[in-house]
């Protein structure tokens, strides 16, 4: 029921997207780290829900939406320019990721392309660059039996199982169309090898 900003160097919001954000509130996460937040209507959501947010996009120009969404919700969240966790500093009870999962070459071909900026939609081949780095980096910054919830292609789940090795826990749930698409992936050693 929330109004937010969008422009041209941020994506419109997807029902998937709304998918993601229920599952998040879903958890008992106190301090949340958002990568790729593109308007930062994730970040805000969560803000008001009491959650401590750290909010990080590589687009200095999404970074200025999502302080404008938000300030116009009185959402008090830390901003930080930066490519996945390099500018990213402390330990998270969750990290949450939207990241662009398109195949570089499938990209090309599709009208979303034309309309919507490619830094937020292009994940490279076979769409998995950006997840590879986040499954590899994340448990760096979680504690023990934080979360790591991410957003993926409906056909990357197989590939993400395979590479997201750092877990002790990976499960996979799908949207609201029947698809793979969210990875809920824990650290620590409470949830050891189970995959599914």
């Amino acid at each position: 029921g929330r109004s937010f900003v969008v422009n041209e160097h941020v994506l419109i919001p997807r029902p998937e997207t709304e998918g993601l954000l229920e599952r998040a509130l879903g958890f008992e996460a106190k301090r949340v780290l958002e990568l790729c937040t593109g308007s930062g209507i994730l970040a805000v959501s969560l803000a008001l829900e009491g959650r401590s947010v750290t909010a990080s996009d590589i687009s200095q120009e999404a970074l200025v939406v999502a302080r404008i969404n938000a300030s116009h919700h009185e959402a008090v969240i830390e901003f930080v320019q930066s490519d996945l966790f390099t500018h990213v500093e402390g330990m998270f009870d969750m990290i949450l990721a939207n990241p662009p999962y398109i195949d570089s070459e499938v990209l090309k071909g599709l009208d979303v392309y034309q309309q919507e900026p490619a830094l937020a939609l292009d994940g490279g081949k076979e769409g998995m660059e950006l997840i590879e780095h986040i499954l590899e980096e994340a448990p760096n910054y979680l504690h023990d039996d934080g979360i790591l919830l991410m957003e993926i292609g409906w056909d990357q789940a197989e590939a993400v199982k395979k590479k997201a090795t750092h877990f002790s826990c990976v499960t996979i749930e799908r949207d609201l169309f029947g698809r793979d698409r969210y990875v809920i992936a824990r650290a620590g050693r409470k949830y050891a090898g189970k995959i599914r």
